[in-house]
């Protein structure tokens, strides 16, 4: 990662890393589990609605083996006081 100007620029290589299949297919695998097969709903818009809070909830409450189990978000490196202006 690049600072230009104030602006973070994510390389190509960063964002290959990222995208490695084995990650991708935890987060599916994660994704059906604890969400889309977590509860029954009714209507596939319920569940789509639901979408928002469970990525909220996975990226900034839930631990992760990977990470030594402390959220994803913990890994941006920001300062304790500026997560809460980040946190809705």
């Amino acid at each position: 990662m690049r600072a230009i100007s104030g602006e973070v620029v994510v390389s190509m290589a960063t964002v290959s890393r990222l995208l490695r299949p084995a990650g991708l297919n935890r987060l599916t695998k994660t994704a059906l589990q604890e969400w889309a097969y977590a509860r029954r709903y009714a209507y596939a818009d319920q569940r789509a609605a639901h979408l928002p809070q469970r990525l909220h909830d996975y990226n900034w409450h839930r631990p992760h083996a990977g990470l030594n189990h402390q959220t994803p978000i913990s890994k941006l490196g920001t300062p304790v006081n500026n997560l809460m202006a980040l946190h809705i």
